[in-house]
């Protein structure tokens, strides 16, 4: 996937392509947040993006009929240009909420997007049903692998018909499942905010009663409807940017998700074994959804709560619950400054925990301002090569087999001035990638180079 940004923030003009591992890094506001929000709010919310309704002759023939029968690529992929078009000026529109900003900043933004769609759509099977409060199935929609036509059924007892709202959201969500869900990974961002993200549950609580609130007030008014607007004040009226917010309604479900194990973790456990020497121990949600961190070694009973436990593992919680109950291959996981309260040490090893879960199928997007990140990223890029030496440092330094980056598998990206003083224009820079040297990053070199420089000064000046 590619996307483009135009006037974004501090970002005059860039273009950012997805691989399995996506770096951005750079110097403080220089965009890189604009740009990683941005492009979380489109994969998070792509669903009520995605500028597209079905007709209403196909809407009248299900609720006459109880069936529907739909060839997608004459209705949805052969006008996937004007769609993405329209997508387009809807995700602009989302930005305001999405990045917790005035509206007016971004007037002059323009954005958008492109992936094609292929044909790997067509070759997967789909089925998706809704049911009713009692259990009762009253959608379905099946596509058999190999055809593009979709059949929706809605089942209901002699003389009951569904609202229309209800026909029109499923038949929607589904078509656009069935196409888009093969090229649009399921997404989860860590914020940069996440280590305060257990504290901010009171304000997603009163968010909830802001809703209550809303419903109790049109009952009290006879109100007849609830308009899009009024539900979307009541939600989006908050101080938090999406990715903030999201973890914020993440960590409330952590004792839902304390025993469900993700597909991810159920095919290669040793997973969740390294992470877990990156955090230092194991989390613990009980029913009442008070979480504790358990340190490795502790004695026995030991459990400390958030509050007492480290910054670094306040900053992994969200990143043990995702990988532990939810994590699948073709998830994409977005992170924040990985290396947030983090040893150097563990920084090195959330670099190589990283790499490993690219080669498990998982895409990697991270921001960083870590040296040692980006530098551990280069040494997985120079043992890609199979040289006779390598095995003896492989073994040597402690690295595995599934600790190794190929160079077609990492974009980096630089916030930079491709401009002139006279006229800046600030960009991403694509940074070049030598198999034998790595990666070049200026601005962790140049940074390194004058230390370098001082402290020989300060050595050898007075000679």
């Amino acid at each position: 996937m590619k996307l483009n940004f135009e006037n974004l923030g501090p970002i005059d003009q860039a273009s950012l392509e997805l691989a399995p591992l996506t770096v951005i890094c750079g110097l403080n506001n220089t965009g890189k947040t604009y740009v990683t929000y941005a492009t979380y709010a489109l994969l998070a919310a792509w669903r009520r993006l995605v500028e597209w309704d079905i007709s209403h002759e196909h809407m009248r023939a299900l609720q006459e009929n109880g069936i529907l029968k739909v060839d997608l690529h004459q209705e949805f992929v052969e006008k996937w240009a004007q769609i993405r078009s329209e997508t387009a000026k809807k995700w602009k529109e989302f930005l305001p909420f999405a990045l917790a900003a005035p509206a007016q900043r971004f007037g002059e933004t323009s954005l958008s997007f492109d992936f094609p769609i292929t044909s790997a759509w067509v070759e997967r099977s789909y089925e998706s049903e809704s049911t009713s409060e009692q259990g009762k199935i009253i959608f379905t929609a099946k596509k058999p692998a190999g055809s593009t036509a979709i059949e929706i059924a809605a089942l209901r007892e002699t003389g009951e018909t569904w609202p229309q709202f209800a026909l029109e959201d499923f038949v929607r969500q589904v078509m656009l499942d069935t196409v888009l869900s093969a090229f649009l990974p399921n997404v989860f961002m860590a914020s940069a905010e996440r280590t305060g993200a257990a504290i901010f549950k009171d304000e997603l609580n009163l968010t909830k009663n802001k809703i209550v609130g809303l419903l109790s007030q049109l009952e009290k008014d006879k109100a007849q409807h609830i308009t899009p607007s009024d539900l979307f004040d009541a939600v989006y009226k908050r101080g938090y940017a999406l990715p903030v917010d999201d973890n914020v309604r993440f960590v409330n479900r952590l004792q839902i998700l304390e025993d469900s194990r993700g597909k991810l973790i159920e095919q290669h456990p040793e997973l969740l074994r390294d992470f877990r020497d990156i955090t230092g121990g194991d989390y613990l949600t009980n029913k009442e959804g008070n979480t504790h961190f358990i340190p490795n070694g502790a004695r026995r009973g030991t459990k400390l709560a958030l509050t007492e436990a480290s910054s670094a593992a306040r900053s992994l919680l969200v990143l043990w619950y995702w990988l532990n109950g939810m994590a699948a291959q073709g998830d994409l996981l977005m992170i924040d400054e990985p290396e947030l309260n983090l040893h150097p040490v563990n920084q090195r090893k959330m670099a190589r925990f990283l790499a490993k879960l690219v080669k498990h199928g998982i895409k990697v997007f991270v921001t960083t301002h870590s040296d040692y990140i980006v530098k551990e990223f280069n040494t997985l890029i120079m043992l890609n090569r199979d040289l006779p030496h390598f095995s003896r440092i492989r073994n040597g330094f402690g690295y595995g087999e599934g600790e190794k980056l190929s160079p077609e598998a990492i974009r980096l990206y630089m916030t930079a001035n491709a401009g002139t003083k006279k006229k800046p224009l600030r960009t991403l820079k694509l940074a070049r990638i030598n198999p034998e040297l790595g990666l070049e990053v200026g601005t962790f070199d140049d940074s390194i180079d004058e230390m370098n420089s001082i402290q020989d000064e300060i050595r050898y000046g007075g000679e």
